[in-house]
């Protein structure tokens, strides 16, 4: 059995004679009496887009996501290598509290001080962290870790970046590594943000956001780099 398109076709002729078996070069596209090969999955991108396993940063690339806290991101990351300086994954401000990201003591949070990392999570493994971001704190967690809460010095008042935060327009302590799936932003219980890494028709890479259907790559001229596609 094959198909075309997502409907069955039972039975194939040539002529008045039946076929039982089709090829398309070397591969079996129909067999009678067979079992039915599984119909493609359609895509979820727009035509011309490539969804891919990761994006990645190994410069000061970021992307303005352009939503305003109260918000919750679902995000999985991986840092290259254990920082020299504290790298931002999520954030706003560069003030304490306004972030979470790869610190250099080797985990994920806030800063260094014991009360603000989440210690037996390293930010050279592929983790998946939960970040709530607040008009002035931030709540996060990894994996199954317990939340943590740190209160920001100011009030935040830029929209979130993802790969780094800022406090104007340029990039500021950039995440180096790579975001990996799905990445979610919730406000108030509707999901306002679903960037699913992928290169566009140009072989950009970056995420397309299904909830706006726009495509968010870099913001600078620096660029991200692309993962193996996803069939």
């Amino acid at each position: 059995m094959s198909y075309i398109g997502t409907t069955k076709i039972g039975k194939m002729f040539l002529g008045d004679v039946e076929i039982a078996k089709a090829f398309l070069g070397t591969d079996l596209v129909f067999q009678k009496g067979g079992v039915p090969p599984t119909p493609p999955t359609p895509s979820r991108l727009p035509d011309g887009y490539t969804e891919v396993e990761y994006i990645e940063n190994t410069t000061t690339a970021f992307i303005n996501t352009g939503i305003i806290y109260p918000c919750t991101w679902t995000i999985t990351a991986q840092a290259n290598a254990v920082p020299a300086t504290n790298q931002i994954l999520v954030g706003s401000k560069t003030s304490a509290g306004h972030y979470v990201g790869a610190i250099t003591n080797g985990y994920w949070g806030t800063s260094t001080n014991a009360s603000y990392y989440i210690a037996g999570y390293p930010n050279t493994a592929r983790t998946q962290l939960t970040i709530t971001i607040n008009r002035k704190s931030v709540e996060f967690s990894v994996e199954d870790s317990a939340t943590k809460t740190h209160n920001a010095t100011s009030n935040i008042d830029t929209a979130i970046w993802l790969f780094a935060a800022s406090k104007t327009t340029s990039s500021n302590y950039p995440f180096i590594g790579k975001v990996y799936g799905d990445v979610v932003g919730v406000k108030e219980g509707v999901e306002v943000f679903h960037g699913v890494p992928c290169t566009d028709p140009n072989g950009v890479a970056g995420l397309y956001d299904l909830v706006s259907e726009s495509f968010f790559g870099s913001a600078n001229t620096a660029t991200f780099s692309a993962g193996s596609p996803i069939n």
